[in-house]
């Protein structure tokens, strides 16, 4: 018994050692997420959310290891960790994976069956002995009338026999005497699910075609029976009840099969019923998974993560299936899946009709349709012109201001080219200027994801841009005052032109500007008299936030972010301070400087965390460590300060901006006035945005129509533009 225990040991050792770490990962993730790194590779962290490629992929030492949440290990852990499975288990997928030849005296071990085979076991074997029952029950007499709805559908033997369909018959109790003469107890019937009432003893599903359905690994867990008469009792389908095997929200119908071929061509389709997964997979798309009802889960969404390839949604051309494909899109980026949206089928609502309605060249068909795609910013795009009721034209400005704030975030995560592409076709629909179209979705502050490790691995993360710090005033030292003021000192202020005293000289100022080149000046005056009051009031602030207001003129809008920063580090603070001032100022004279060396020390950190900390262990980091990274927090409003990003050409101009906002009257917050502005605000943005479209296009009637229009309501306001 130890001479056995012994040669596992041996085998284990030489697996890890003749393994490649590189392809074993390259399998489990997808061949595109490893990175050549040197003489090593990286990757994005699977356990953990990741954005920067934190694990390191030691060719030499045939390891890997993540530096920020402290997975590592060989070949073998890689694998037990990822699939969560026996040590046993990993072993013999590792030698599948990297063609290892597995000892005969080992490959019976009862160590290679899962937790699940093991606690499981006769609940597992009822379920496949029904599964048997019902294809038997598909070429009996009774089946016929399945087999005939199967051939109506076009749906081959060879698609049959993959995806395990079968029949239930029209009498309920055939399947439970079944099993039961198998040996199968009554308790077990009950827990599989099968069995739905002990008394009568008889199948939940009668008389309907019925679809196996397997968990990520390929266990039978659950049914889903299809009537096959309008006049059935039931819905269109019946789903299995949940149990301990089977969960609905946590599988993905034919994810087990697919999950291999998504690995090697780089891309996996969702779709929206069992019919469609079947259709995809008779036109030659085997990487495809179907929903279990019409949104993607939360589990579902990190099962498709795992496979590290892109996601290519693919739900139904009706509302139902458009809407939760729309309502996907928010899981899909915070989880960091690249993914793309499938256009609409011409030839059908779905995979399925289109099988059907080109026959016999459904096939060829769908492949076609199948790679007509767009990103999340398009798809949201065509959306809002449907909504809008013109399918080409998007010209009201709320609908506009609506759409940029949802569709923001999935513009900043592309790349510049379809960036470039995106924005084109806005301007298209919109006839509004590149220029303020392209201000207004860089502008938009895209919520961050909230991590999902645990509080060590959260600490030791970098802090997000919107991540405000409560602690900031409570832990303020005494002699920062006296420092600010003497750095402030009146001598050392800059002179470079006369700084006005009022609000009309203060517009002017803002008018004048390098940053005003090229913008409709009625604009800037109207965000100068907004941003004028922000420090003096929170209230006016409140006002501000609450009226999802977006400042286009760039110098305000960073200096709207760093007012906000200094509000949301004191809640109680009712206005600004000579203080608060004071650290605007020396914030922004030292700006450029500053920004650069954290940019520059934040680099350094992640290189030395991710690549030049030697051995593979590594040095564990201690629970104080974690408690000093995040105790003393008076510089935290600094580092929020430091990563808003402002323009170096602005500089000068805001520095002058906060001199005259410190020099200006208390108590100037006129509420009627402050809420006119900002209603006024969306009429002037809207003026400017077609004027600045106009300017280089013939202007129609209808655009000139449009434009005397919004004059007349800026009248309202006492805003007077002429043509």
């Amino acid at each position: 018994m130890a001479n056995n225990e012994t040669n596992d040991t041996s085998f284990f050792k030489e697996v890890a050692k003749k393994a490649s770490i590189r392809d074993v990962i390259a399998h489990e993730l997808g061949a595109n997420a490893v990175i050549k790194k040197g003489k090593d590779y990286v990757c994005l962290c699977p356990f953990h959310n990741d954005h920067s490629p934190s694990m390191k992929i030691d060719v030499s030492h045939n390891t890997f290891k993540c530096w920020v949440d402290g997975h590592g290990g060989d070949p073998i852990n890689f694998v037990e960790q990822y699939e969560k499975i026996t040590r046993f288990e990993a072993l013999k997928k590792v030698c599948q994976i990297c063609g290892i030849p597995l000892p005969s005296d080992m490959a019976s071990k009862s160590q290679f069956v899962s937790k699940l085979d093991t606690n499981y076991k006769q609940e597992l074997n009822a379920l496949l002995e029904l599964k048997k029952f019902y294809q038997l029950a598909l070429q009996s007499n009774e089946g016929q009338f399945a087999r005939d709805y199967l051939e109506k559908r076009k749906i081959p033997v060879e698609a049959i026999s993959h995806f395990g369909i079968g029949f239930a018959p029209e009498d309920p109790t055939l399947a439970i005497k079944a099993l039961r003469k198998n040996g199968y107890e009554i308790p077990t019937l009950e827990k599989a699910g099968i069995l739905s009432n002990s008394s009568d003893m008889k199948d939940r599903f009668s008389f309907r075609l019925m679809y196996p359905i397997e968990d990520d690994f390929g266990h039978l867990v659950g049914f889903s029976g299809r009537r096959l008469k309008d006049d059935q009792t039931g819905g269109k389908y019946i789903n299995y009840p949940a149990t301990e095997l089977f969960n609905k929200s946590e599988i993905l119908y034919h994810y087990a099969q697919a999950k291999n071929v998504a690995k090697k061509y780089g891309y996996i389709y969702v779709v929206e019923g069992f019919n469609d997964a079947i259709a995809f997979q008779r036109a030659g798309i085997e990487s495809c998974v179907a929903t279990m009802g019409t949104a993607l889960t939360q589990q579902n969404v990190r099962s498709l993560k795992r496979l590290g390839v892109e996601v290519r949604l693919c739900l139904d051309r009706d509302e139902a299936g458009q809407k939760a494909m729309e309502d996907t899109l928010p899981l899909l980026l915070k989880e960091g899946v690249p993914f793309r949206v499938v256009r609409p089928f011409k030839g059908g609502k779905d995979a399925d009709e289109v099988l059907a309605n080109f026959y016999p060249e459904g096939n060829e068909e769908l492949n076609k349709e199948a790679t007509h795609m767009y990103d999340a910013f398009l798809f949201l795009l065509a959306r809002a012109l449907k909504e809008g009721g013109n399918p080409k034209k998007l010209t009201d400005p709320a609908r506009i201001q609506a759409f940029i704030k949802k569709a923001s975030p999935y513009y900043q995560s592309l790349d510049d080219i379809s960036k470039a592409n995106d924005l084109s076709a806005l301007v298209k629909v919109t006839e509004m200027s590149e220029t303020v179209l392209s201000q207004q979705l860089s502008n938009q502050q895209v919520s961050e994801i909230e991590p999902t490790e645990d509080k060590k691995t959260k600490k030791f993360e970098k802090k997000q841009t919107n991540q405000r710090s409560s602690n900031w005033n409570r832990n303020r030292r005494g002699n920062d005052e006296e420092e600010v003021k003497n750095l402030l000192n009146k001598d050392n202020l800059p002179e470079k032109h006369f700084l006005p005293n009022n609000i009309e000289s203060f517009i002017q100022m803002a008018q004048d500007s390098v940053a005003a080149v090229g913008m409709n000046k009625e604009l800037i005056k109207n965000e100068s008299q907004i941003i004028y009051i922000l420090s003096h009031s929170r209230l006016a602030f409140k006002k501000f936030e609450e009226s999802n207001f977006n400042i286009v003129f760039r110098p305000f809008y960073g200096l709207s972010l760093l007012i906000d920063t200094i509000y949301r580090s004191a809640p109680t603070k009712v206005a600004f301070s000579q203080e608060d001032y004071d650290k605007l100022y020396q914030f922004i004279s030292n700006y450029t400087t500053k920004h650069e060396e954290i940019q520059n020390e934040e680099k350094k950190q992640e290189e030395d965390i991710a690549f030049d900390i030697e051995g593979f262990e590594g040095a564990p980091i201690s629970d104080q460590a974690f408690d000093d990274e995040f105790e003393d927090s008076s510089e935290d409003i600094n580092n929020d300060f430091y990563s808003i990003n402002i323009n170096p050409d602005d500089i000068d101009f805001l520095k002058d901006v906060i001199q005259v906002l410190q020099k200006s009257p208390d108590n100037i917050y006129d509420e009627m006035k402050f809420a006119q502005e900002l209603e006024a605000h969306s009429l002037v943005l809207a003026y400017s945005l077609r004027e600045g479209y106009c300017r280089s296009n013939n202007l129609s009637l209808k655009q000139d129509k449009e434009l005397r229009r919004l004059q007349m309501n800026l009248k309202k306001y006492g805003i007077n533009i002429k043509n």
